[in-house]
This record gives structure tokens, sequence and C-alpha cells, in this order.
């Protein structure tokens, strides 16, 4: 039967994330988008056999400057949405982690709203969400590999103290 997908989207407020910044992005209008439903693959049993769960959204990106992506996020977002792109200038993303099409759908979402938020963020020169991730794994890295070499240290000084007196 046919799903109410209204509530996947409705015109979005910017939203506040944890970092407390404001984004003007928001979900494009679903008659812009071509989705899809599939069946899943990998593991599921009869529930992945039978049921179309798997969800894709497909967009043109020329058509998507034209009608509800902003231009001063639109050369970040070709930037941003590079690994979801195909060849025909379409940008493609799939969810299929979930049992039920709403939820697979929701989840595609999401993906695409942080995407756009991405996109705005790096036309306005932030660190995107994934990039701050990479800079903390980067510093914890770096914290890690100082606190072995003065560990490190603190073991040699300690055999060359025990060495010392009985010569």
């Amino acid at each position: 039967g046919l799903m109410n997908y209204s509530r996947f989207f409705s015109a979005s407020a910017p939203v506040l994330s944890p970092s407390k910044r404001v984004y003007t992005v928001s979900l494009p209008p679903k008659d812009e988008l071509q989705v899809a439903f599939s069946r899943a693959s990998g593991p599921g049993g009869q529930n992945v056999n039978k049921r179309s769960t798997k969800v894709e959204i497909r967009f043109s990106l020329e058509k998507a400057r034209a009608t509800w992506l902003p231009d001063h996020i639109f050369d970040s977002f070709v930037q941003v949405s590079k690994t979801f792109q195909n060849g025909e200038g379409e940008v493609s993303m799939t969810s299929m982690v979930h049992r039920t099409q709403e939820h697979n759908l929701s989840e595609v979402m999401k993906k695409l709203l942080q995407l756009l938020k991405d996109a705005e963020d790096v036309s306005l020169g932030r660190a995107t969400k994934s990039e701050a991730k990479g800079e903390k794994v980067k510093r914890n890295d770096a914290r890690k590999k100082r606190r072995s070499r003065q560990k490190l240290a603190e073991l040699e000084s300690y055999q060359r103290a025990k060495q010392s007196p009985e010569e």
C-alpha cells in the first residue's frame, strides 16, 4: 500500500546540532527525489527475501541546482557528495540497515541532511562533522604516542638507576 512520507519531507527549520551550529539547509520536497525500494541483501532470512526494505533515493545535481539546492552550497555539495555520485551526474544514496521501508527511508534522509549540512559547513569554511571527528582521532593518537614515549623514558631511567649502584 501507499505510505505517508510527509513526515520525512517536512519543511525543516534550521537544525541546532549539539555543537550549537545553526544550519539553513533543509531536505528537498519529496517530488524532487526518485525513491525506489528493492530487496536488501545479506542476513535476515525470509524477511530479507520477501520484503523490499532497501531504499534508494536519487536526484540529478543539475535539476537540484535549478530547483531546491541553494546556490551558495552547490559547489561544496558536489564536493562532499562525490562518493554518492554516479556517472550520470546524479546523487544516489541507499539504506538497508533496518527491517522496514520507513526506517530505511528516514535513515537515508538523515544521510542526505548530513551531507547538506557538511556542504554548508564547507561553504562557510567550517570543519564538517566527519572532519571534526578525524581531528579528534588525530589528537588522541598524538596523545597516546606522547604517553608511550614518556612511559618508555621512565622505564629506561628506572633501569639505569637500578644498575648503577651495583658497579
